[in-house]
């Protein structure tokens, strides 16, 4: 774009030379194509060099197309000849993020530092647990959780410049009783803490703080954060640096400006010094960066930094027809008011509805309504209407592609795990995608890699299946299966695979590679791709290309001591454990093909699309849940005009908002918003959704309809027959033991939340990677009855000599992380000293007792142990379940299951009525009670038989969402895995 063809606020804000300015642009009113020419005419116009601009943008890419797009006007108007004089000359524009800048800053001045991404720090505090010191904040089954949550609260500190010790001297403060207690636990259990254990936990958060900075410091390491705050204390301290530092940036630019936090804006104010050429754009409405500290009041705090700025709104949409921009101004218009006055006679920002410049070009609205509101019954409905809809659009229009060369289509969710169905539906008719964010880690080519690797180096059961599944092995699956199962539970994978035709073969594979591996000193690359090569996997796969790229940087990395096979694998465990993925590179697609793009709005962000359909509009999902941190950051510590407001729910539901704006303002000339209907009396949309219906001045804006339904068998037959691998094994047609509905509590629980795990359970016998606190809670379980069944029988045991049974006992039992184990062995040690001194129930008469009832008038076996039985009466009794977990509330056990089916087995076993029905919570050595009416036993009955009735029918579908993270069979599950692409014509063809 010419300069002569901008409109009037944009010529105004491109023509700006000195002084602060600020341009709030609406979604897409052109706020990069200002910033492009701006750039221009300063070098044009005024002579200023391009490499004394510093262009500040939030991503690489969008500092590439900054570049080009400055090249292009410089070119356009110097001609070819001038323009290449310039770029010998080395002036060149300096665009960057604000990280890459600092660390620049700390090269020029030769400050050794080394970068840890994120989930590189954590795994560095991962792997050094135990120095930490905690006391307070140990929680066995998860040692990370504070760990999350301790790397959020330095991001925070370095997001307003605070460090150790500001934190320090905060808690002191708190201790003198200068400031208020602060939240240090969710906020239900920090109202239940002494006001000492509050100021105790506050400075063990301090130790900490200081500890990990005394570690980070010792080998030169960082975060981005800590990068950002030397570099801007260095500027700060050193008026050389910092006048070296201001020529390279006479004039600044910073894009996105909604998304700096407090710390960016000083650097920017810093360099800027008594010129103050900074040129701000950006639009508070888009701020959805909060965890970087962001928030839409970065405006405000610019025009009070520099009062006598200049301002522009840009308000001319240039993307959208006008229904898609009302109905998005219906929904954030329900967030609070930003405004701000820029200077005293400048322009005063106050949000206002976008104009389409589309729409008065035609000088008429559109004739039918380009947003729809698409009610679904589920997400398979969704899916399957979504892509019907495509590729309704994709035969009755042309094919091409978009100015900037984006695809015409976009399906944008707010988690990765929303597009399973939607990749599915398209794939089945034929339709070609492009996935953005896929996790090579969760490919099924690099699981298998990772399976080999495990099974070469730890003799991993499960992996060595996945292995022995692989194609080139031709092992019979049923046969397989047959003898996992004739095994029982003590099953041994490897003997039960030596027994099958094809099975040596696996384990010769694995000597062969073990072999190699001891001769190249386990050196994790060379041992990665002799494995490759080995298991003869596509070495050109994207998603194996990004994995042994991962794994030679892996090698390269500040925290990497040795290339050693065993410290990659440790790595890469806690690596996921703390989030971390392995991003499959974008695919660029051959235009021709039209392909719909699939991806989070996060990653849609500053991209535009013809058509937009955005999946799960429903409440919990998009907008999602909040989820409140373990501890806050304190008030007293916030700037005065923070930017980092309270985490709370009320702004959490802002910025979930204004990415829902987002998403809607990416769309051209359709949107289409998929929801399903709340449960209620008078079921309707919910969330987002609702606040569109309820605006009663935008209803001629959209129509509104129900999805189409949706041939769940067809599809699903057409993923199992595209599955292969142990992922066709687990998806053959359930054995008779599947069927057999031999139940218990928790077999229910699990089929009810994954009907696919149960039938793993039942069908593969699998044992699963058994959970630490599953093998400690058992041991705990064997002390209590030791204890009880000696008190009954006369011979009461020493608690002492059972607590040190117990502690024998963890020092052998199997455990994968030993600060897991001391953990657990802490844990249990303080549990079983509380329950000794409470002192024995006089009236227990049972203990760890097994039973077997029929439930229902088809009988269905229901089995259990029951903890402990003590006798109130002849004729009742109170049924006691040890938890040795985080303690049951009265929520809990009023809805358990569990304590249910204990009940009717105390009726059918012991001929007794369960009059109380108790969890003793071991952490804190309390007693939750509840009881059950008849009508409540009935209910459980029913369920019980529903339950057993669908898995006798074989119904066995995948429930693939949150809690896969935690589930036993994750690595092998074929649901779980993420596809780069399906072939297309081999689903349809198999399903015809």
């Amino acid at each position: 774009m010419k300069f002569e063809d901008l409109n009037p606020r944009q010529r105004q804000a491109a023509s700006h030379y000195q002084g602060p300015m600020l341009v709030v642009a609406g979604a897409g009113t052109g706020k990069t194509t200002v910033m492009s020419q701006r750039i221009a005419r300063l070098r044009l116009e005024h002579g200023v060099r391009l490499n004394e601009i510093l262009a500040i943008t939030y991503t690489d890419k969008a500092a590439g197309e900054l570049v080009e797009r400055v090249e292009s006007a410089l070119r356009q108007n110097l001609g070819d000849v001038e323009f290449a004089r310039i770029k010998k000359s080395g002036e060149e524009i300096q665009p960057s993020t604000f990280h890459a800048y600092a660390y620049r800053v700390l090269q020029r001045c030769g400050v050794p530092f080394q970068i840890l991404e994120e989930n590189d720090l954590y795994v560095f505090l991962r792997r050094r647990f135990a120095e930490l010191g905690l006391n307070h904040y140990t929680k066995a089954s998860s040692p990370g959780e504070f760990i999350k949550s301790l790397l959020d609260f330095f991001d925070q500190c370095h997001d307003e410049l605070k460090n150790v010790e500001d934190y320090e001297k905060y808690v002191e403060e708190v201790a003198a009783g200068r400031y208020p207690l602060p939240r240090v636990l969710g906020s239900k259990k920090n109202a239940e803490l002494h006001p000492d254990e509050i100021i105790s936990r506050c400075r063990e958060i301090a130790g900490v703080f200081r500890k990990v900075e005394e570690m980070l410091a010792e080998q030169n390491l960082g975060s981005f954060g800590h990068l950002f705050f030397r570099a801007f204390q260095l500027l700060k301290s050193n008026a050389q640096l910092l006048e070296q530092e201001r020529q390279r940036a006479r004039y600044i630019l910073v894009d996105e400006f909604q998304d700096c936090n407090v710390a960016q804006i000083e650097l920017v104010q810093l360099l800027a010094g008594e010129d103050r050429n900074v040129f701000a754009v950006g639009d508070p409405d888009q701020s959805i960066y909060k965890f970087r500290g962001a928030s839409s009041a970065a405006f405000e705090e610019f025009v009070q930094r520099f009062p006598d700025s200049k301002g522009v709104v840009l308000n001319e949409n240039l993307r959208s027809l006008e229904p898609i921009l009302q109905c998005a101004h219906a929904i954030i218009g329900k967030n609070p008011e930003v405004s701000c006055k820029v200077g005293e006679s400048g322009p005063e920002f106050r949000r206002q509805g976008l104009v389409s410049v589309r729409e008065q070009a035609k000088h008429a609205t559109t004739k039918s309504s380009p947003v729809h509101i698409v009610v679904a019954c589920g997400k398979e409905d969704e899916a399957g209407e979504v892509a019907e809809t495509i590729g309704e659009l994709r035969r009755k229009q042309p094919r091409r592609v978009s100015a900037k060369g984006h695809t015409r289509f976009a399906v944008l969710y707010r988690y990765h795990v929303h597009r399973a169905e939607i990749m599915r539906e398209l794939a089945e008719r034929d339709i070609p995608y492009v996935v953005r964010g896929v996790d090579a880690l969760e490919t099924g080519e690099v699981r298998d890699i990772l399976a080999c690797l495990r099974a070469v180096l730890l003799h991993d059961g499960e992996s060595t299946l996945r292995v022995a599944a692989l194609s080139r092995f031709s092992i019979d699956p049923q046969a397989a299966r047959a003898e996992l199962l004739a095994g029982g539970r003590e099953v041994s994978i490897e003997k039960t695979l030596r027994k099958l035709s094809g099975g040596e073969a696996v384990f010769a594979t694995l000597d062969k590679i073990r072999g190699f591996a001891a001769k190249a000193e386990w050196h994790t690359a060379a041992v990665v791709r002799f494995a490759i090569a080995e298991l003869q996997l596509t070495t050109s796969s994207p998603a194996v290309c990004a994995f042994t790229d991962f794994v030679a940087k892996w090698c390269e990395k500040p925290i990497t001591t040795t290339p050693a096979l065993s410290e990659f694998l440790e790595y890469v465990r806690y690596y996921a454990e703390a989030g971390g993925m392995v991003e499959v590179p974008e695919e660029h697609p051959d235009p021709a093909d039209d392909p719909v793009s699939l991806m989070t709005v996060h990653a849609a962000k500053g991209l535009e699309f013809d058509h937009v359909f955005v999946l799960r509009a429903n409440t919990s999902q998009f907008p999602s849940s909040f989820k409140e941190r373990l501890f806050e950051y304190p008030k007293p510590m916030r700037h005065e005009r923070s930017l980092s407001e309270d985490d709370g729910k009320k702004l959490h539901m802002e910025e979930e908002r204004r990415l829902f704006y987002v998403a809607m303002t990416r769309a051209k000339d359709s949107l289409t918003i998929c929801c399903k209907n709340a449960r209620a009396k008078f079921p309707r949309p919910g969330g987002f959704v609702r606040e569109l219906i309820d605006a009663k001045h935008v209803v001629k804006f959209y129509d509104r309809r129900n999805a189409r339904a949706f041939q769940l068998e067809l599809a699903a037959a057409a993923e199992d027959s595209h599955t292969t691998g142990i992922g066709h094994w687990l998806l053959l047609a359930p054995s008779s033991r599947a069927l057999e509905a031999t139940l218990s509590a928790s077999a229910i629980d699990k089929y009810e939340n994954c009907p696919l795990q149960y039938k793993i359970y039942r069908d593969w016998n699998l044992p699963g990677e058994v959970a630490a606190q599953l093998t400690a809670g058992s041991l705990m379980h064997e002390v209590l009855r030791e204890y009880y069944n000696s008190m009954i029988a006369g011979r009461p045991q020493d608690p002492d000599a059972l607590i040190d049974y117990f502690n024998q006992q963890m020092t052998d039992l199997p455990f994968d992380d030993e600060d897991q184990r001391s953990l657990y062995r802490r844990q249990g040690e303080r549990q079983l000293r509380m329950f000794f001194a409470r002192g024995p129930s006089a009236a227990a008469k049972h203990t760890e007792t097994a039973f077997t009832i029929l439930v229902g008038p088809t009988k269905v076996k229901v089995r259990g142990r029951i903890d402990r039985v003590d006798l109130l009466d002849a004729n009742s009794a109170a049924i006691i379940d040890y938890k040795t977990g985080a303690p049951k509330n009265e929520e809990y056990v009023d809805k358990s299951l569990q304590l249910s089916i204990y009940a009717l087995a105390a009726r059918e076993k012991f001929g007794l009525h369960a009059r109380e029905l108790v969890i003793h919570n071991l952490a804190n050595d309390t007693l939750v009670s509840t009881r059950r009416s008849d009508d409540q036993l009935k209910e459980t009955e029913e369920k019980i038989v529903n339950v057993a009735a669908k898995i006798a029918a074989g119904e066995f579908p995948a429930n693939p969402g949150y809690a896969c993270r935690t589930c036993d069979y994750s690595r092998i599950c074929p649901h779980t895995e993420e596809r780069i692409h399906v072939p297309l014509r081999a689903l349809t063809t198999s399903i015809q």
